[in-house]
Order: structure tokens, then sequence, then C-alpha cells
């Protein structure tokens, strides 16, 4: 009995004790409750509202932003204006600052568009707002224009600050220095960025106007130095750039951006007219996601300087048929051809030695390619993808070495067709070993520079047979004439020399009389003139000559009775 009242009693001290315990938790609990409260409320006392139901925050020494920078504003309507100063408690407070989520919309749980989001359509700012923050306007989707009257003051624009809105139309402040990253990016109604030639804007972030693919043109000020990588990435409407001459940083070249001096290339508008495209010469960088979804390029030519093809710099050229690539060329990146899917041909340069991941992926246009001799180490996920067409690989290495996993194409790609080429009996051997294909699928070839068609083009010149060929050269019908010289009396006639001339003479009848012609000059040309002269008397001499210069007085006279 005595053991049940002391165990009793024991538990009931333990519980007395737990309770004061419990009770000084609740103590404890009730005093942080009152404290949180009391903060909330000084918190709150910086929050306040103007008749039109938009919210403000204090930010300082008589400045206000709009929003309070967690969630955002609703029920405001379709037309919004904000003034440039509210009054709060008898005291006025300047609009400085467009906070976070202010103007954003979202879906709820269900995915519908929620209640508690912005609903405005066209809104107007006023010129005393100097920072637009990161995500302001983020996925509003109602927004259709926000203007800043003369005299803006806006300076920054935030990261994500428009980001999936339903921009329209906007007309950038001239004040305006920075745009963030991806500021206007995935805006699919933007049809116009309107950016002045007096514009102050110095940097766009990263990604800021891409995936806007109703916009056409875009114009870049003097002073812009920076405009991110890949800035008009998925910006498929785009048809031109042009950068102020004043610029010292960045340079349009045929509606191209470059940096200035014309290197790297950084963007080829996507829609740009034309179907062919001649890189510049002073480009050795193509920069990532350069010619990115291009619709009209067929035939693209690099130059002699190129030196290396960044990330995904031919991704989803949906149209490109043919591409020359130059020697000299070290580096291709990766994806670089990704999705070019109408290009049946490729041939890489001996040069190129270096890739990035993945350089070969979804062609599914592709019938060969050809990789040049500096193409030694082929690593897991060399080609994959959707190679369809696929017919012939063909490697120039000596010294190839093959990761296993090094293709990993889809079902689509006939592999039990595929034709693999190759130098030397090692090529042969490392492919059978690491990707265990077929050695009758295997073809074995000498290197005697197959990849360059215009070496065993250059010996042949067509002209070259044509220039010994002369058929005048050897006719020359003057010659023999040379030796007659009817005119000197004191000579006497030459029977052999008439006799040749007249042979001469008949060489226009007869090609053969010119061999007589030369046989009989040449069989006289030893001889003395006494020995050529016949032997005779001195009156038949006398008589001879008489005869002859009477035939010559005779001769002319029936010339002229004839004429």
């Amino acid at each position: 009995m005595k053991k049940s009242i002391f165990l009793f009693g024991s538990l009931l001290l333990v519980a007395s004790a737990n309770t004061t315990i419990v009770h000084g938790e609740e103590e404890t609990l009730s005093s942080e409750v009152t404290t949180i409260l009391e903060t909330s409320n000084q918190v709150d006392s910086d929050i306040f509202k103007d008749e039109s139901n938009l919210l403000y925050k204090i930010i300082g020494e008589g400045e206000v932003q709009v929003g309070d920078g967690e969630k955002p504003i609703p029920n405001l309507g379709t037309n919004v204006t904000i003034p440039d100063v509210v009054n709060h408690n008898g005291v006025a407070y300047q609009v400085t600052v467009i906070a976070p989520f202010a103007f954003t919309t979202y879906e709820d749980e269900a995915g519908n568009i929620s209640e508690d989001g912005s609903n405005v359509e066209h809104l107007v700012l006023p010129n005393t707002i100097r920072e637009i923050r990161d995500k302001a306007f983020y996925s509003a989707i109602y927004l259709r224009t926000a203007t800043f009257p003369n005299g803006s003051q806006l300076r920054m624009i935030g990261d994500n600050a428009f980001s999936f809105s339903g921009l329209t139309k906007f007309d950038l402040p001239d004040t305006v220095e920075t745009i963030g990253v991806n500021g206007f990016n995935y805006n699919k109604s933007l049809a116009e960025l309107n950016i002045s030639p007096n514009s102050e804007l110095q940097s766009i972030g990263e990604g800021a106007l891409k995936t806007n693919p109703k916009l056409r043109r875009i114009y870049f000020p003097s002073k812009l130095s920076s405009v991110g990588n890949a800035p008009f990435s998925g910006t498929i409407g785009l048809r031109e750039i042009q950068v102020s001459e004043a610029n010292p940083y960045l340079a349009s070249f045929d509606g191209v951006l470059f940096d200035k001096g014309l290197n790297p290339l950084i963007s080829y508008p996507a829609d740009k007219d034309g179907s062919q495209y001649q890189l510049p010469e002073p480009v050795s960088s193509i920069s990532d996601y350069a010619f990115e979804y291009n619709v009209n390029l067929r035939d693209l030519k690099t130059n002699n300087n190129l030196k290396e093809i960044n990330d995904f710099a031919f991704k989803n050229m949906l149209r490109l048929e043919k591409i020359e690539l130059n020697e000299g060329l070290e580096r291709l990146g990766r994806l670089a051809f990704f999705g070019t899917n109408d290009l049946p041909e490729l041939i890489i340069p001996n040069s190129v030695s270096s890739y990035g991941k993945n350089p070969f992926y979804e062609l599914d246009g592709m019938r060969k390619i050809v990789f040049g001799k500096n193409t030694n180490y082929i690593f897991q996920g060399f080609l994959g993808g959707s190679f369809t067409n696929l017919e012939e690989i063909q490697f120039n290495s000596e010294k190839l070495q093959i990761e296993s996993g090094a293709f990993s194409f889809f079902s689509s790609t006939n592999q039990e067709k595929l034709l693999f080429t190759v130098v030397g009996e090692e090529a042969k051997e490392e492919l059978m070993t690491k990707l265990g294909i077929n050695e009758n699928n295997i073809r074995i070839i000498d290197l005697v520079d197959p990849v360059d068609p215009v070496d065993p083009v250059d010996p042949v010149d067509p002209v070259d047979p044509v220039d010994p060929v002369d058929p005048v050269d050897p006719v020359d019908p003057v010659d023999p004439v040379d030796p007659v010289d009817p005119v000197d009396p004191k000579t006497p006639v030459n029977p052999v020399d008439k006799d040749s001339k007249v042979e001469q003479n008949n060489s226009n009848k007869n090609n053969q009389g010119n061999n007589s012609d030369v046989k009989i000059i040449n069989s006289h040309s030893g001889k003395t003139s006494q020995e050529l002269l016949p032997k005779t008397n001195e009156k038949k001499s006398i008589i001879s000559l008489v005869l002859g210069l009477g035939i010559l007085g005779v001769i002319p006279v029936i010339m002229k009775r004839k004429i």
C-alpha cells in the first residue's frame, strides 16, 4: 500500500513538472508570436495602396516602389497609368522602381490562370522610374504595351524583366544603359523593339532577345559593347541587324552581326534573304548559334582564315544543302551541325583535330561523311541520333582510336548496310574490335590524298597541247625568189635559177614543187657562179645576149597591147 501511494505521488510530481515545462513553452511561443505580429504590422506600415488600388512599398526616404516585391498586384483593369508621385500619411513619395513580380501572371494548381495575377494590358509608366527589377513583368501574358513619356529616367531593366510577356511593341527609353539576362526573351508577339541612335544602351545580357519569333529588325547604338552569348537564338523571323557606324565594339555587314573588325561572326539572321553566303575573309571564328534556324541558306562557303566553329553554330539550318569547310579549320563545337537534315555530304578537312561533345548528331539527310587525317580520336557519342540515309563513313587517319559507344544511332539508321572506308589494317581492326563492325562492311583504301579533290586536277591544262602546233612556220614561198635578179644586165641569166623560179611559181598549184625547189637550190648552193654558167664561145654569148635583150623589150609591148 505504501509502495502504491509513493508511486502515485511520484507520477503526480512528474506530471506537474511536465505541465510546468509545457506552460513555459506556451508562454515562450506566445511571446514570439506577439513579436512576429508586431514586426509584421511594422512592415505593413511601409506598404499602402492608392485610390486606384495600386500597391506601393516605401524603399527609402521619399521613394517607393510599385508592388511589394513578392507577389503581383491583381485586378487593376486593362489600362493603367502609374503616377510619378504618391502621398501617404501626409508624405509625398516619388515612384522610382517597379518591384519584382508586380505585374506577373501565373497558373494555379489546376493549371488555370490565377485571378491573383495581373490583368493589365496597356501600362503607362512615369518618367521618374529608374529601375525595372528582375521579373517585374515576368509572364505578364495580358500585357501588350508599356510606354514611357519623354524625359524618362529609366536606367536599368533587370533579368527576365519582360520574359514570357505578351508585349507587341516596346520603345526603349534613350536613358537605359543595361538590359539584363533574358530581359525580353520568349515574347512571342513582340514585333518591334525600337532603339534610337541616341540611346545610351551599353550592355544586353545573354539571351535577352532570344526566341522572339515576330521580331524582324533590330538596331544597336554606338555605345553598346556587349550583347551576350547567342543574342538571337530562336528569333526565327529576324531579317536584319544594324549597328551604328560609330560603334567601336560591334559591326554589321550586309545585315549580319560581327564584332568590330568582322571577327567573330556573332549572328546571321534566321530569315535573311539569300540562298548563298561567302564568309568574309577576316572571320576566324563563328559564335554559338550563329546560323541557327536559318531558313533560306542552301550553300555556305567558309574562307581561308576560319579556325573554329563553336557550339550549335549551324543548328537546325533547315535548308542547307552544301557547305565547304576550309583547310586550316581546327575545331568543331558541340552539336555544331545538329538538325541540318538537308545536308547530303560533309567533308571534314585534314586540319580539324578538336571536337566538342556530340559534334555530329541528328543529320537525317546525310549520305556520306568524310573525316580528314587529323581526326584520330573517335570518342563516345561522336555520331548519333537519326542518320536514316547514311551510306558511308570514311576515316582517313592512319592512327584511328575509337571508344566504345562512339556511334549511338537511332534504330532508323541501317547499320547493317553502312560502309566504312579506312586506311590500313589497324583502322579496320579498331572498327571491328571497338564497335563490332562486320568485316564485310569495311573497305581499305590507299591514302593518295583522296580527301582533296583539287590535287589531281591541277596538272590538267587543255591549252598546253595546242601550243606546239604551228602549220605556218615551215611554209615560206618567198625564200626561193631571192637568188633571181633580172634587173642586173651584167649578170648572165642562169637557166638553173630560171627553172627554179618556174618551179617555185607553180608551188601554189602543186605542193610537191616546194620539195623539188628546195632540192634544186640545195644541189647548186655548193657550186660557184662559174660552175653554174654554161660553157659557150664568145659569138654565141653575144647573140644570146642580143636575143635576151630583144625579148625583154618585146614583152612589155605585148603586155601593153593586151591591157
